[in-house]
């Protein structure tokens, strides 16, 4: 192995070290689906007020941001330590 590929899995490690840290210092995959369900929760409130609150526009971009938390979580979920229930 060369030192360019040595290099490379280095980063690679680190990588995976930090997406660790982030749960184990930050939240767990069942707290980053738990907001994501209580903003979902929130948005279809928003959407059926009859005084339409938020444009076509609005709701489709939020719904893209919820969207796009849930494939990032279900990405991430693989590197979760698992401890006490959580992924």
């Amino acid at each position: 192995m060369n030192n360019e590929q040595k290099s490379q899995l280095i980063a690679e490690a680190e990588n995976v070290e930090a997406i660790r840290d982030f749960f184990t210092e930050w939240w767990s995959v069942e707290q980053l689906y738990e907001a994501e369900a209580k903003a979902a929760l929130a948005l279809l409130h928003l959407t059926q007020l009859s005084n339409k609150v938020l444009c076509e526009d609005e709701v489709k971009a939020i719904r893209e941001a919820l969207n796009q938390h849930q494939m990032m979580v279900e990405h991430l979920k693989p590197f979760a330590e698992k401890k006490g229930g959580d992924l």
